[in-house]
């Protein structure tokens, strides 16, 4: 696990934490330009802004480790 991935969270086994999760599709995201949503039980959003992503945990507005594959 590096260390961005450590703000996610400290009790889920590294495993799973450096495993690629589908949070939204990318379309969708654009028309929106936010979505909510939850992950390992964590509160998390996603901004589209200016062309810019940013993927935020909800509950300290730490910024989380994204990537972009397949329009997702």
């Amino acid at each position: 696990m590096n260390k961005q991935n450590a703000s996610l969270s400290n009790s889920i086994e590294s495993i799973l934490i450096d495993d690629w999760y589908v949070v939204t599709d990318l379309e969708s995201l654009y028309k929106k330009g936010r979505h909510r949503t939850w992950l390992f039980d964590v509160p998390i959003y996603i901004k589209y802004k200016a062309k810019c992503l940013s993927v935020i945990r909800e509950d300290s507005n730490v910024k989380l480790p994204f990537e972009e594959v397949y329009g997702y």
